[in-house]
């Protein structure tokens, strides 16, 4: 199955993601060159659990996925963030988790679904009918189906 096979939704939440990949890779690398090895392990390790929740849900739907789906992503990703950090507590983590769920998720899931209303409008594929010309092509010759006809 090629990408462009795949279902609307699907493409669009591979896309997203591949989106958010690059903005990560630019915040990690940005983290890399402070030094500051700690949080990229952190980001990283977030953002892993992130993708790999909804590339597993999104393998097994061909619509938007709920938006449950998209808060235990985010959580996966604030546990995993409050779980490799240095110094954590229960109610740091637990906050976290929650973040994660209701603002990387729900804010994931409320743009997918709206994005598309922001494109123009598509219009309608034109339909040609049969047997007349293309614009600028002329007219067919005479043994072709669709004759058209010219007086000599």
């Amino acid at each position: 199955m090629t990408f462009s096979t795949l279902p609307r939704a699907r493409r669009d939440l591979y896309g997203s993601l591949l989106l958010l990949g690059a903005v990560v890779a630019f915040g990690l690398a940005g983290l890399a060159s402070d030094g500051n090895w700690p949080k990229v392990l952190r980001v990283a390790t977030a953002a892993a659990g992130y993708a790999a929740v909804l590339l597993a849900a999104g393998r097994r739907s061909t619509g938007l996925l709920p938006w449950r789906v998209f808060a235990a992503a985010g959580a996966v990703a604030g546990l995993l963030s409050g779980a490799v950090r240095a110094e954590t507590s229960a109610p740091l983590l637990l906050a976290q988790t929650a973040a994660g769920a209701l603002l990387l998720g729900g804010f994931h899931r409320l743009a997918l679904g709206s994005w598309r209303s922001l494109l123009p409008p598509v219009p309608p594929p034109r339909t040609r009918i049969a047997g007349r010309p293309r614009a600028g092509q002329g007219p067919r010759s005479p043994g072709s189906a669709g004759r058209v006809h010219t007086s000599e």
